[in-house]
């Protein structure tokens, strides 16, 4: 019994010790799980921070990846500062960015999110902000900032944080990408870091290369078009050069052919003159001569055998019959010589260099007569009807011999067109066509809606119908119409272009127009313009005015 007794207590002794073992292993566990949680806390808080740096790095390599691509495909410099700013406000959330450039001594802003246009206007970077922003390669206030910076900045800015970080293009540090913030922590951005710093470095060197890029894009672009402008130059000069060097041949042809005709009318005129001169005198001693032969016959009715035989030889009575009517032919041949003298040197009025007043409807008249061979038949058949409707019309100040230039090519190229409608057989459907008209002052769309409303009418047989009236007392207006095929409408708008030609190489220089639309528009201060319809004919319109002051 006794040793039973000790065996119980020996058990309750050894469980009262494993009993505080075990409570002791408690306290001990229960420190651990402590010490773990805390640890375990510690873990989460670590795991969330580094998933949110996780997040924000992810935001902001797909922010750069984003700005990246849009900066490269940026056309210029003003839309790369433009989407930089843009997308660091919208996609990263910065309240405040600007973008300044070196101009002289001054740091200006040339691109910003978060301000009012008016609110930058006339600003610029603090002279000390941007010699510090330049000399570190930038600056970072935030919550945690040792140095400190005057308040002048923040309060210009309007931030409390920010970062400024500088870069060079072109071996010189001449731009400053300023972010910043209204406080340390907002719903779309934690607290600026060093991250932040490093990101914008990373930023700030893309933009600097993609802007050197830009620039030299631009620098050849503006190259490109320079040279294809000075190339167009070149051509245009070429064309003017050819113009002019083919208007200068055309004008010393037409020059030395109004020497010509003016030296040969003067040869032609001399002897016309004198013989002219002498038929009425001659016209006179043959009437006197028939008058005595006449009384002869009266008084010696039966001549001698010799002489009645030389009268009936040379049939006297018909000569005396016809020998005044030739006298007469003579006259009228005569006084013909002398108008056509008169209109060759009246034509020949190019070699004088001088202005004259002249009358426009005798020029007309002079270049009529000159082209006369011309209009006595189509392939030996149909001549060219001619109708005059001058008008009476005041003297003219101009460049006569010029105008009569123009003259001669107008009904030049109308009797070509009767020509090739009279002189082929042509099958062409009438169709009405657009009217051309060159863009000018009101005076010139007057001229143009006066002649379309006004047409000179149609003949069925080859016609040139010339038309002069005195518009009023500063112009006058001459219309040349034929009745031939028209011109085509693909050739309308290049009508006065130089060595355009509808005709063959042999025919036309491609001249004549151009050569008329100089003479009358620049050197005349006038106007030229045409109507046509195809199977019709066609209508030129010149409109001079009557004195060049004006």
């Amino acid at each position: 019994m006794i040793e039973y007794q000790a065996d119980i207590l020996s058990e309750n002794q050894h469980l009262k010790a494993e009993i505080a073992k075990l409570k002791k292993e408690k306290e001990c566990f229960k420190e651990d799980i402590e010490s773990l949680t805390l640890e375990v806390v510690k873990l989460e808080g670590s795991l969330l921070d580094l998933q949110m740096k996780s997040k924000k790095r992810e935001k902001t390599f797909k922010f750069m990846q984003l700005l990246s691509q849009q900066i490269i495909e940026a056309q210029d410099t003003r839309n790369i500062y433009t989407l930089t700013v843009n997308c660091l406000a919208e996609n990263i959330g910065f309240d405040r960015v600007i973008i300044f450039k070196k101009e002289g001594d001054n740091f200006i802003p040339v691109a910003s999110c978060g301000y009012s246009s008016e609110y930058l206007i006339g600003k610029f970077a603090h002279a000390e902000f941007a010699k510090l922003a330049v000399e570190k390669q930038g600056i970072l206030v935030n919550g945690k900032s040792i140095e400190k910076y005057p308040a002048e900045w923040l309060l210009d800015f309007q931030v409390k944080y920010f970062i400024a970080i500088s870069f060079a293009i072109s071996g010189e540090t001449n731009h400053i990408i300023f972010v910043g913030n209204q406080t340390e922590d907002t719903l779309r951005r934690p607290r600026l870091t060093i991250a932040d710093f490093e990101t914008l470095q990373t930023l700030a060197n893309q933009i600097a290369i993609t802007i050197r890029h830009a620039e030299f894009s631009e620098q050849n672009q503006l190259a490109a078009t320079n040279a294809q402008i000075q190339n167009q130059k070149l051509e245009q000069a070429l064309r003017v050069l050819k113009q002019t060097e083919s208007e200068l041949i055309q004008t010393e042809k037409m020059s030395s052919l109004g020497r010509l005709i003016a030296g040969v009318a003067d040869k032609i005129n001399q002897p016309v003159n004198l013989i002219y001169g002498n038929l009425s005198f001659a016209n006179n001693y043959v009437n006197e001569l028939i008058d005595l032969l006449r009384i002869y016959q009266q008084y010696y009715p039966q001549p001698v055998k010799e002489i009645a035989a030389k009268s009936a030889e040379m049939e006297l009575d018909f000569m005396l019959t016809e020998l005044p009517k030739i006298l007469s032919s003579m006259h009228v041949s005569a006084e013909n010589i002398r108008q056509i003298v008169m209109s060759l040197r009246n034509f020949s009025r190019l070699e004088e260099g001088e202005m004259q007043v002249v009358n426009i409807n005798e020029g007309i008249d002079s270049t009529l007569l000159i082209l006369q061979h011309r209009m006595e038949g189509i392939n030996s058949s149909m001549p060219i009807q001619i109708i005059k409707e001058f008008g009476d019309l005041p003297l003219v100040n101009c460049y006569a011999g010029y105008l009569n230039q123009v003259f001669a090519n107008l009904l030049s190229n109308a009797i070509d067109a009767l020509e090739q409608r009279y002189g082929e057989i042509s099958r062409l459907e009438s169709q009405q066509l657009d009217i051309w008209e060159e863009e000018g002052e009101d005076r010139q769309e007057v001229f143009f809606t006066y002649c379309l409303q006004n047409p000179l009418p149609k003949f069925s047989i080859p016609t040139i119908r010339i038309r002069t009236e005195n518009v009023n007392d500063r112009w006058i207006l001459i219309r040349i119409a034929d009745n031939g095929l028209g011109i085509p409408k693909s050739m309308q708008k290049r009508i006065f272009e130089p060595f355009f030609t509808t005709k063959s190489v042999k025919n036309g220089t491609g001249l004549g127009l151009s050569i008329s639309y100089q003479i009358v528009v620049n050197k005349h201060g006038g106007l030229l313009n045409f109507s046509t319809e195809i199977g019709e004919g066609s209508e030129f319109w010149v409109e001079l005015p009557i004195n060049q002051d004006g």
